[in-house]
Formats: C-alpha cells, structure tokens, sequence
C-alpha cells in the first residue's frame, strides 16, 4: 500500500549527526565560566539548545564550577599576600564575583541595646528609640 502522503526525502536521509570539536568543547566552558545563557551558546555553535545540551553537558555543569574555583583561589592568595606587597589584584572584583556567582553573602545583625549597655532580648511587641551616636 502506498504512503498518503509523498515524503521529501527517504527515510534515514538528513543531517549527519552532531560531532562536537575540541574546539568547540573549550568555547562551550569558556562561555559557561562568564554566564552566556544555552540559547546564546548555541547560537554562537550553529546548533540547536537541545543538541548543546545533550553533546556539551559536561562543558556546561563544570564550566562555571571551574571558573568560581578560579577566582576563589585567587582571592585567597590575594588575602595571603604579606602587608604592603602589591599584587596589582583587584579584590572587589573577586569578592563581587564570589557574591553574584557563588551565593556568597554578608551578614548584617542589629543587636538592641538598653540604656546600660546590655543586650535585650524582646519578649512581645516593644518601642524603641533608635540613638545615633557620631
């Protein structure tokens, strides 16, 4: 029985499958380090997010990791440089990057005060007086 519909092409004809490059595999971690979203990255590849995925996903989990131990280890060895070496290193630059790309945070706490100097610790609602020493 004849199809219903002619067909294009036979059947198993198409595009060869992906072959990725060494190349490639170095340009795929490079833009995973910096943040370039799958879409752009495919983009740039000439394939689809679905193939940069499926061929790539080692490139892609560890490219960032690699690069956030890169900086980490540089912002070590720039806390460790003795006093008054210059390193030309640019520590806010790092720590920027270890808080956008690292879920690092600080901490901020207010500790409430009474009028000795002792902490308090509220028990129920309470007013207070915020004083402003300068």
């Amino acid at each position: 029985v004849p199809p219903l519909l002619p067909t294009a092409e036979p059947v198993g004809v198409g595009k060869p499958p992906y072959e990725p490059l060494p190349e490639h595999r170095r340009m795929v971690e490079s833009m995973a380090a910096v943040g370039i979203t799958h879409d752009q990255m495919a983009a740039v590849l000439g394939i689809g997010r679905h193939a940069l995925e499926k061929h790539f996903r080692s490139e892609l989990d560890l490219g960032a990791v690699k690069a956030t131990i890169n900086v980490a280890g540089a912002l070590y060895a720039m806390a460790t440089v003795p006093p008054g070496q210059a390193t030309g290193a640019n520590v806010a630059a790092a720590i920027f990057w270890m808080k956008a790309r690292a879920g690092w945070r600080e901490k901020h706490s207010i500790e409430t005060l009474d009028e000795n100097g002792n902490p308090i610790t509220p028990t129920g609602p309470q007013t207070f007086v915020l004083k402003v020493e300068r």
